[in-house]
């Protein structure tokens, strides 16, 4: 069973089948002339990326050319905990707690509920993704990354 969901600019996705998932994602990434598309997140280079990349070498989904080079993520990858960081790696931070210390919001839930949540409320989960998509952008607009 298929979702989709666009609100305020963002597309969810939700696939029984994490292949398709997966290729769908890599196609929104995809952008004009075999470039990738900025994508911007919070932990992203850390957790995100490389889950995605691993799963889908898992299910041999082509991950788009560009996202890495080498060792490196592509300047297009943009990570805010990185940029929060400021090249300090000590300084520690989650989404959370860097929003309310901005005074641009608070998550609704964690992540490490999340798998649960979308097989027993789907609703609910769809709402968290869609605030922590939120406070991510505001982040990225806080610290000038938008």
């Amino acid at each position: 069973r298929a979702e989709r969901e666009k609100t305020n600019g963002f597309q969810i996705i939700g696939d029984e089948d994490e292949a398709q998932m997966l290729r769908e994602f890599w196609d929104i990434t995809r952008g004009e002339m075999g470039r990738i598309n900025q994508m911007v997140g919070f932990n992203s280079n850390s957790f995100d990326l490389p889950f995605l990349i691993r799963r889908s070498w898992k299910h041999r989904v082509p991950v788009p050319f560009g996202i890495r080079r080498g060792r490196y993520w592509s300047d297009e990858m943009v990570d805010l905990r990185d940029t929060w960081q400021l090249g300090d790696r000590q300084a520690r931070g989650s989404l959370d707690v860097i929003a309310k210390h901005l005074g641009i919001g608070e998550k609704n839930g964690s992540g490490a509920d999340f798998a649960k949540l979308w097989q027993s409320d789907r609703a609910r989960a769809v709402e968290y993704l869609r605030n922590d998509l939120e406070l991510t952008a505001k982040l990225a607009d806080a610290l000038g990354c938008l």
